[in-house]
């Protein structure tokens, strides 16, 4: 009763149109304005005017969003998990302009995704946040109050988008575990090669002072962290909720 509730004291969830741009122009990209038809044609018929002329600036209900995803999949992926999460990581490099993809190559893993929440908040609005905690060589990613991670497509489009943002730093694709998934919630732990960072934790979040929650990783929550203002950085020489480094050998 109470986890219903608060699923209705959801804000509603709305995502840029700039996403369904560049699904579109990378499946055509992929394979040639047939299977653009093809997606649209098999599309409920509310969407089919968003897939066929999507608009970069305009935002979209989530269930638009959503069955884009589902039907992405059926069309193009053949069943297979694999290729959905490759599709979303060319989805996620082929919205990357020119431009910030230069920035990204010269920019280290960890200050990319300190940028995650900022991404996150001009891809969407209303519903969900995102919090990233850092030490050095990993960082940990818990999205909440997105109530869509029961479809396993959302959690692949998850690693696909982080694997791709990292990936356009060093070149390769990082380590990635989803460590815990709930109806509306995503945990993630990335282990990429460490870079100047120190070992203090950082920490950057779409939440507001005001609105601080616990932060938990790995089911631990600790009481004593802050979040900062939106997007900023919280820096510390203490380890904040983080579990303790495995010894080498």
């Amino acid at each position: 009763m109470v986890a219903s509730l608060r699923m209705a004291e959801l804000h509603p969830s709305e995502v840029k149109g700039i996403w369904f741009v560049a699904a579109r122009d990378y499946a055509r990209e992929l394979h040639g304005e047939d299977v653009v038809t093809r997606l649209v044609a098999s599309s409920p018929e509310p969407f089919r005017d968003i897939y066929a002329g999507p608009i970069a600036s305009a935002w979209y209900p989530e269930a638009a969003f959503e069955q884009g995803l589902i039907v992405i999949y059926d069309v193009m992926t053949e069943g297979n998990d694999t290729m959905f999460e490759r599709i979303m990581e060319g989805c996620t490099e082929h919205g990357i302009n020119r431009v910030f993809r230069m920035l990204l190559r010269a920019s280290s893993p960890s200050f990319v995704l300190r940028r995650v929440p900022t991404m996150w908040r001009q891809i969407r609005r209303g519903a969900g946040h995102v919090e990233v905690q850092q030490r050095e060589g990993e960082s940990f990613v818990h999205y909440s109050e997105l109530p869509w991670f029961h479809n396993p497509l959302y959690r692949m489009l998850t690693l696909g988008s982080l694997r791709a943002l990292v990936r356009c730093c060093t070149g390769e694709a990082p380590r990635i575990e989803v460590t815990d998934h709930t109806r509306s919630s995503m945990s993630l732990h990335i282990r990429y090669k460490a870079d100047s960072i120190t070992p203090s934790v950082r920490f950057a979040s779409t939440r507001p002072p005001s609105a601080s929650l616990p932060i938990t990783v790995f089911g631990k929550a600790d009481q004593s962290a802050v979040h900062t203002k939106p997007d900023s950085v919280q820096t510390g020489r203490h380890t904040i909720g983080m579990p303790p480094k495995r010894k080498s050998g």
